[in-house]
């Protein structure tokens, strides 16, 4: 299973913290990350004030490539989208693989924030990290391992593939963190060419031409 994850504010989770009046959500959101800049000099947003918003996955279960894409906006809220989380899982362990870990860490500590358990599949999940075997970086490298992930998207990224909607989008980031591990798991002879092969075909079928 391979994950891309967006996230927006947690607005009801931010008004917890302090008294924002009248303020509607993008006033808070302003509000928000005005303070985080002023505090510590960027806007990233920790899980626990972050509500995932969309969640693209590509899994391969026994043979074959299926895509599974949940929006906050079609099911209505966080905890809707959580829920339908668990149906499109496989029955059994997997490997969950990301780009740096931080996809995955912010699914679990979304389960945390709604208390509830993650499906089964994630909860025995190896995790895989793509940046640590494919842009490993010395660790006082100043850069966050995200900041690698489009330069390798476009280094290695065939010129044939499909884009799958827009470039930057989390549908697209899906695909090619996809492709980028069977290009890893070929690379270290864990996958014949043949297969992968197969597994691309299908893939390719199921992205927007």
């Amino acid at each position: 299973m391979v994950i891309a994850a967006q996230a927006v504010l947690d607005i009801d989770a931010a008004r917890r913290l302090a008294d924002y009046d009248d303020l509607d959500d993008a006033g808070i959101t302003r509000a928000v990350e005005q303070l985080h800049t002023q505090r510590w000099g960027r806007w990233d947003l920790p899980a626990h004030l972050a509500a995932i918003d969309r969640l693209c996955m590509v899994i391969v279960e026994r043979g074959h490539v299926r895509r599974v894409d949940l929006s906050r906006q079609a099911l209505g809220s966080e905890s809707a989208l959580l829920d339908a989380l668990v149906d499109v899982m496989p029955a059994t362990r997997a490997d969950l693989v990301d780009w740096d870990g931080h996809e995955v860490a912010t699914l679990l500590a979304r389960c945390v924030a709604t208390d509830r358990q993650l499906p089964r599949a994630l909860a025995g999940a190896a995790t895989h990290r793509l940046a640590g075997w494919v842009a490993p970086t010395a660790a006082d490298h100043p850069a966050p391992d995200r900041a690698f992930e489009d330069e390798c998207r476009a280094i290695f990224a065939a010129h044939d593939v499909p884009a799958a909607s827009a470039p930057g989008s989390i549908a697209a980031r899906a695909s090619a963190r996809t492709r980028l591990w069977w290009r890893l798991a070929h690379a270290t002879r864990r996958l014949h060419p043949a297969r992968r092969a197969d597994l691309e075909t299908q893939l390719a079928a199921l992205e927007p031409s």
